[in-house]
């Protein structure tokens, strides 16, 4: 049965920092005036990273507008919205976008959906890795749909596991079937609502999206976090 990662997101929402950055540290009952600048200040390196990157592989970037999705209380969303006129901060929690709205700037628009309209930037790190493929690629897909051309996108996702992380990330299987080569779940374990799970997306399938999308310009950076690799994805859109 395909589970319904946005519930679970819902859930975790009640501890919104510690849901973007997992580790106690970020219990709201942790949090002082120092930590709150420091996770504010992690975004805006974050950010200047990415447009660093993009002008080191692609050339000059300077966009004008962005989606920041799976924005959470929007610690990516208001570094960018430094960078462009207008930012977008799409998370799929009510509980997100309200704790985002506390912190918010003029220039952010919160919300829960995907907005008809075009974008120069397209950005979404640590996110679709809690987002079961089948729901992760159709978002993926809509996400393309607004990019305009010359757009630029930052798209991170996780691809394998190693041994490492593998009985972490598969948890949830109670039962399964091992043919020579693919591992395939028959049973899975319940899981209490608020749970965190790591996908893996088939990287083939994520490049065709791109080329459908006419980003042919693609760099890719692997990742390893403690065992879940994954790949940060800058592409052009030309």
């Amino acid at each position: 049965m395909l589970r319904d990662t946005s519930h679970d997101w819902k859930g975790i929402a009640a501890e919104p920092f510690y849901g973007v950055l997992s580790h106690p540290e970020w219990y709201r009952e942790n949090l002082t005036p120092d930590k709150l600048d420091q996770f504010w200040e992690s975004g805006r390196a974050a950010v200047r990273q990415i447009l660093v990157n993009h002008k080191d592989r692609f050339g000059e970037f300077q966009p004008k507008s962005a989606i920041d999705y799976g924005c959470g209380v929007g610690r990516l969303t208001r570094a960018i919205a430094e960078q462009v006129d207008r930012a977008i901060g799409i998370d799929v929690a009510q509980g997100m976008i309200d704790e985002a709205a506390i912190w918010s700037d003029p220039d952010i628009e919160y919300r829960l959906d995907i907005p008809d309209e075009k974008v120069d930037w397209i950005n979404s790190i640590i996110v679709f890795q809690h987002i079961h493929p089948e729901i992760g690629f159709r978002l993926l897909r809509d996400l393309l749909d607004r990019l305009n051309p010359g757009g630029g996108i930052s798209i991170q996702l996780t691809i394998f596991k190693d041994a490492s992380a593998f009985n972490m990330g598969s948890g949830h299987l109670q039962f399964a079937s091992w043919d020579g080569e693919r591992l395939k779940s028959l049973v899975e374990a319940p899981h209490a609502h608020g749970t965190m799970l790591m996908y893996d997306y088939d990287l083939n399938r994520v490049l065709a999206l791109l080329h459908e999308a006419g980003i042919n310009r693609v760099d890719l950076e692997h990742s390893n976090h403690g065992g879940y690799h994954g790949v940060m994805m800058l592409g052009r859109k030309i």
